[in-house]
């Protein structure tokens, strides 16, 4: 079952840019019915897919069953505990940058580690996001102006990610915390809504 389901999360994965150019397309015509039909059978297979996270909130849902797939699809084990509440006002912009970039640089840190892991705590008090992602790491982290040094080795630009992630907390009141102990690497993030 859980082979499955994989399966389906990760061809619909894939096939996103088609299914958003078709979308798009359809946009363009004018066709509001042919927009509406073709969410509907989007709906139904991801319905069939049984997500991992189902929060009912879709920022958070979709990032979140997106990336912990990602992260399961790379050998990784994911412990994860996330209580939202349904009707969180969030802008599923902001979670896909705050989300994706803590957990692609999880994934990433966990492809030199003997017994990958990944953790996360998501949840909702006083009106504030919590967020605690920690990720086990075997290289020595190296900080400037607050934030860690990459170690990639290839010509891309590094440390975007988590500068995006800044700049969207800045439209929040928050606190951000990077703590490196005992070879865990935890990100803690508190975004007051």
């Amino acid at each position: 079952m859980l082979d499955q389901r994989s399966e389906t999360v990760r061809a619909l994965r894939h096939d996103m840019k088609i299914h958003l150019s078709e979308i798009a397309a359809l946009v363009k015509r004018g066709d509001s019915e042919g927009v509406k039909d073709y969410i509907q059978r989007m709906n139904l297979e991801l319905q069939e897919a049984t997500p991992l996270v189902d929060t009912g909130n879709p920022g958070i849902d979709i990032v979140l069953n997106c990336m912990i797939q990602k992260a399961y699809d790379s050998g990784i084990q994911v412990d994860y505990k996330v209580t939202v509440p349904q009707d969180l006002h969030l802008s599923v912009w902001d979670m896909t940058i705050v989300l994706g970039n803590l957990f692609e640089n999880a994934i990433e840190a966990n492809s030199v580690v003997e017994t990958p892991q990944i953790r996360l705590m998501l949840g909702y008090l006083n009106n504030s996001l919590i967020i605690e992602i920690s990720n086990t790491f075997s290289t020595r982290v190296v900080f400037k102006n607050g934030l860690p040094i990459s170690t990639k080795t290839s010509s891309e630009p590094h440390g975007i990610g988590l500068k995006n992630v800044c700049k969207v907390l800045e439209k929040y009141e928050h606190s951000f915390d990077i703590d490196c102990t005992n070879e865990w690497y935890t990100t803690r993030i508190m975004m007051q809504l």
